[in-house]
């Protein structure tokens, strides 16, 4: 395309400067943007469309019930049982817990039941059915004892593959040790170098909101003080009411209602061993400590959260918590549209898999999340993500052999319908795949003999009538077909393998069909549409990622520019989807983010250009990348871009816009 000569080339490289709907629209940084949607940084530190998400262990041909769609599961038995009725909870609560031994279980839920994901069925196992609960519990893991709190209810715990007990349909139990001592109710835990904390507590029917009290060593349930425990207790005084815990370094902070303490290792002995201390007394009418007591996060070497007006990060080598610049601009996205009153829904999280911070937020007409960014701290880069979730957390799958893989499908003990009832979730017709029929027979070759296929006749001197056919067990040496004669001098470490661990996957609650999703792996959007059977599934291709510019004045704030060309440098790894450019205009430098701008902003619509391979692979006479051109004749004062990228089924990467101008005398 020919470029008037007298056009002077503006170019915006890289792309990955600041969000900032905040400063004043002709104020905004050199680099930064007024809207960024749905684009994110990637390892390379360019900026690349935002993939997708889709349903939690997705599967081309059936996940099962993996995303929970069907949250009333049945429990196998020797006859499949239905334990959980009633109507469909909003999901609240995600949390991975790892064995001693390194297998790990994914745990979810809402206020009412409490589901453990089952790797072989991908189908979930009922641990925990009530039929009232309210609030959200928490979670916090030492040992194989994973403990559960919540303001509205007493504390409970789960061993890992607790089974039921007592006729009763819940693997949890509640913790006897606090009921004897009056711990009613826990607002927030933590585990931290081998003890647990517990805080914001009730005890005696009475809240002591200051309170932080730790277990012994290693002992989650043991909290008496005595002279052979580390257990104890601290008040932290009036008004310090405590909203949050985490871990950072060798230290755990407190977050109150007054600033953060800071409790670490001190050497002494008994509850001693601990030394505490305030760190940080907020002076700004707590504005800078946490309003959102469930936002505070742990990522890296820094603690993220919700202010009452911003984000803030804080860590040990600050004196108080910070909110730099872009972290200050970028907050506006969530503050200019949040329903305050909600105080306990916006959520946050620590994405592992690629190194972001994300959080949650109810807008202001809204009680469930609907709204969330996504921060990427090391390129300081803020991306708004139209979609909202109720629970966050990293998951990584360890495959393994069961005992009854082992007992069906590795030495062929026992025939699939004789264990039925020993698993813990069902894999048949309840859900969506497989039968709910399962063979009488014994797999071939049948290792059903102990010791040997040979048999033998047992007789009683004086009952010779009474026969009884066993195996030989008096024979030279074991049968090859036998279990004995098959493991040989195999131990359980030889027969109980696992394979290695599969990539983290950023597991999220999607609050707009309460379905369980997973970041990336595709260019849609996932939803479950109708949860009956297998579930019905549509993908939105077409949300779009937005680039919306501020005023652009070119260095010359009083005069005309005439804008002739607008280019966009990119990479595509797959053909399809579509690139539309808006061009604004406007006398004043106003916000383009202000729908229905009456103040004389107008957009005009510039036809939609194929996001395509421009070149064939084996075609030397092309070139392998092109630049996406769009000719333009805009005079203006103030002018404005904003390119949408939708619909495509591959990585769509940028590296720079160029814009071509030309300044007009006043």
């Amino acid at each position: 395309m020919h470029i008037p000569p007298k056009a002077k080339l503006y170019e915006m490289r890289p792309l990955t400067g600041p969000l900032d709907p905040q400063s004043s629209p002709d104020g905004v940084a050199a680099g930064a943007h007024r809207w960024v949607q749905n684009f994110r940084v990637n390892k390379d530190g360019n900026l690349e469309r935002s993939e997708g998400f889709r349903r939690f262990m997705y599967s081309d041909t059936s996940n099962n019930n993996a995303d929970l769609h069907n949250q009333f599961p049945k429990n196998d038995t020797a006859q499949e049982s239905q334990i959980a009725t009633g109507t469909e909870e909003d999901i609240t609560f995600l949390f991975e817990a790892t064995s001693t031994n390194g297998d790990t279980r994914l745990l979810t839920g809402g206020s009412k039941r409490t589901y453990c994901y089952n790797q072989k069925t991908n189908n979930w196992r009922i641990i925990r059915n009530s039929s009232t609960g309210s609030g959200k519990w928490k979670a916090a893991q030492l040992g194989d004892d994973v403990i559960f709190v919540n303001d509205n209810a007493k504390p409970h715990y789960w061993k890992m593959d607790q089974p039921t007990e007592n006729n009763s349909t819940d693997s949890v139990r509640e913790i006897k040790s606090f009921s004897e001592m009056g711990l009613n109710r826990i607002r927030h835990i933590q585990e931290w170098r081998g003890l647990m904390f517990y805080a914001n507590v009730n005890e005696g029917n009475e809240w002591i909101p200051d309170r932080v009290i730790w277990s012994d060593f290693k002992k989650p349930f043991s909290i008496g003080p005595g002279d052979e425990s580390l257990a104890g207790y601290q008040d932290l005084g009036p008004g310090e009411d405590i909203v949050g815990m985490e871990p950072l370094g060798n230290v755990l902070l407190v977050y109150t209602t007054n600033g953060v303490w800071q409790f670490e290792v001190s050497g002494g002995t008994g509850s001693d061993v601990l030394s505490f201390r305030k760190r940080y007394s907020d002076e700004d009418n707590g504005n800078t400590i946490p309003a959102y007591p469930n936002t505070i996060i742990s990522a890296s070497d820094n603690h993220f959260y919700l202010g009452r007006d911003g984000i803030y990060f804080y860590n040990i080598y600050r004196a108080a918590p910070d909110q730099p610049d872009w972290l200050k601009d970028a907050s506006a996205v969530i503050f200019d549209d949040i329903n305050s009153s909600e105080c306990e829904a916006p959520i946050a999280s620590f994405n592992a898999k690629t190194d972001e911070v994300w959080i949650s937020w109810p807008d202001a007409t809204s009680t469930k999340n609907t709204k969330t960014v996504i921060i990427n701290v090391r390129h300081q880069h803020v991306t708004y993500y139209d979609a909202g979730f109720t629970a966050f957390t990293n998951f990584t799958k360890n495959d393994y052999t069961s005992i009854g893989d082992w007992l069906t499908t590795k030495n062929y003990v026992c025939s699939p319908a004789s264990i039925v009832g020993f698993r813990d979730s069902t894999e048949g017709s309840s859900v969506c795949t497989g039968s709910g029929e399962f063979s009488d027979e014994v797999n071939t070759p049948s290792l059903t003999n102990i010791y040997s296929t040979t048999s033998m006749t047992v007789t009683e001197e004086g009952s010779e009538s009474d026969i009884l056919v066993t195996e030989n067990w008096s024979a030279d040496a074991a049968s090859p077909l036998s279990l004995f004669g098959n493991l040989g001098s195999k131990t359980f470490a030889d027969i109980c393998t696992k394979g290695c661990s599969e990539d983290i996957r950023f597991v999220m609650a999607y609050a707009t069909d309460n379905c369980i999703k997973e970041d990336g792996g595709a260019y849609y959007r996932e939803r479950c549409t109708n949860k009956t059977g297998c579930g019905t599934y549509t993908q939105d291709k077409n949300y779009k990622s937005i680039l919306r510019s501020p005023a652009l004045r070119f260095n010359s704030p009083k005069n005309n520019k005439l804008l002739r060309a607008l280019t966009v440098e990119f990479e595509h790894a797959q053909a399809g989807g579509k690139m539309s450019l808006k061009i604004g205009n406007a006398a004043q430098a106003v916000d383009p983010n202000v729908v229905g701008n009456k103040c004389g902003l107008q957009w005009r619509q510039h036809d939609e250009k194929n996001v395509a391979c421009v070149a064939e692979v084996n075609d030397l006479s092309l070139r392998a990348a092109e630049e996406l051109t769009w000719p333009l004749y805009e005079l203006g004062r103030n002018l404005y871009y904003e390119l949408s990228v939708y619909g495509t089924v591959g990585k769509f990467e940028t590296s720079a816009i160029r814009l071509y101008a030309e300044t007009k005398s006043s």
